[in-house]
């Protein structure tokens, strides 16, 4: 909770996956948020915020919070405490021969799209407000992993090369399925495909 807190508004880069909302019903959005935001210890006044609004801050701090987990799972796992500076891992044999479980492997994932450089170039995510947020490449939307992988234009060659046969079938998919489909799959066609899109785009 005090390291949710301490976050506020000068939050760390975004750390990655909207998930998508429980309930689009403007009152048990605003319940839930009081409830949850209370449990960890937030400062957060609902009643001024329009509702969309408070569903995004909260999402973005619950994330960050999840980013947090993420870090402290990557750490207790000696293999894996020179991940964190190693630029080529997702070409490191463990990772593409699926020796690293799949939580490991999607925990990592997520943090690695952090150090994507449009990511962090233009200050996206320190003192702006959620709704300037917005991938550099032009689309209205938050720069996420969803973003990156299915839609971002600017990976659009990258996405043809190693992600079009993967994903031709699940363009009618909700995109938490294909993410997950991604992310935590035991197919090694698929680890690898993924692995050589993230490496790619983030180097």
């Amino acid at each position: 909770a005090a390291k949710i807190q301490s976050l506020g508004f000068d939050r760390l880069p975004k750390l990655c996956l909207v998930e998508q909302t429980a309930s689009d019903n403007s009152n048990s959005w605003a319940k839930q948020i009081r409830i949850i935001t209370a449990h960890f210890g937030l400062s957060f006044q609902s009643q001024i915020l329009h509702v969309n609004q408070a569903k995004e801050i909260f999402l973005q701090r619950a994330l960050d919070h999840s980013a947090q987990s993420d870090l402290e799972l990557l750490s207790k796992n000696r293999a894996l405490g020179w991940l964190s500076k190693n630029k080529l891992v997702f070409h490191c044999e463990k990772y593409l021969t699926i020796s690293l479980h799949f939580s490991l492997r999607k925990a990592y994932t997520r943090l690695r799209f952090e150090l994507l450089e449009s990511m962090n170039k233009y200050g996206h995510f320190h003192n702006w407000p959620y709704c300037d947020r917005t991938c550099i490449c032009g689309a209205p939307v938050i720069e996420d992993i969803a973003h990156i992988l299915f839609d971002c234009e600017l990976f659009s060659a990258l996405r043809q090369n190693y992600l079009s046969n993967i994903l031709a079938n699940t363009l009618h998919w909700n995109v938490n399925y294909r993410l997950s489909l991604l992310l935590t799959s035991s197919t090694v066609q698929v680890v690898r495909a993924v692995a050589r899109f993230i490496h790619k785009a983030t180097v």
